[in-house]
């Protein structure tokens, strides 16, 4: 389960972006709009919501260890979430398939990817089928707003490679 934590954690970190709201010399994340999102306070890579129990507001500065520690808690849920309602199939993936997957469902929510058919594919062992479901430039999860959106295409792009990347190959290049 650990390669398939730091394989997420890599991959969700490169492809979320907002790297460019950490300032290195604080160690410190500042909340940014995510106006893909639809205009939501963010903060580190993709965390919406709340950190540390408290509501996340566009400018305010988070320690990079409560940023870490939260998306790590997220993490651990999102596996959790996929575990329990994926079924015996999830067992059957490869640490790259679960990261692709979980990079998804942190990107999605449970609520979008629960009730899609690339979820329904994914639960029957379909793996074909999910991908052209969730990963597809035209059918997958790449649009906000009802709009497509180009970054998506390209982070469902780097999903589907992941997806279908052996564990016999780097993950990590």
């Amino acid at each position: 389960m650990n390669d398939v934590f730091d394989i997420a954690h890599d991959k969700i970190g490169e492809w979320e972006g907002g790297r460019e709201h950490f300032n290195p010399e604080t160690n410190m994340w500042t909340a940014y709009d995510d106006v893909i999102g639809g205009n939501i306070p963010t903060a580190g890579p993709g965390i919406t919501g709340q950190i540390g129990g408290q509501d996340i507001q566009i400018g305010q500065q988070y320690p990079a260890d409560a940023v870490k520690d939260e998306y790590r808690k997220r993490m651990q849920g999102d596996y959790n979430w996929l575990a329990s309602n994926v079924g015996n199939s999830w067992v059957d993936l490869n640490p790259n398939q679960q990261a692709s997957v979980m990079s998804l469902l942190h990107n999605v929510g449970s609520g979008a990817l629960g009730k899609s058919k690339a979820f329904e594919h994914l639960k029957g062992g379909n793996l074909e089928g999910f991908a052209h479901e969730a990963f597809d430039p035209t059918v997958g999860f790449v649009k906000a707003g009802g709009k497509v959106v180009k970054g998506l295409q390209n982070r469902r792009g780097k999903e589907k490679d992941l997806f279908f990347t052996d564990m016999a190959e780097n993950a990590f290049n």
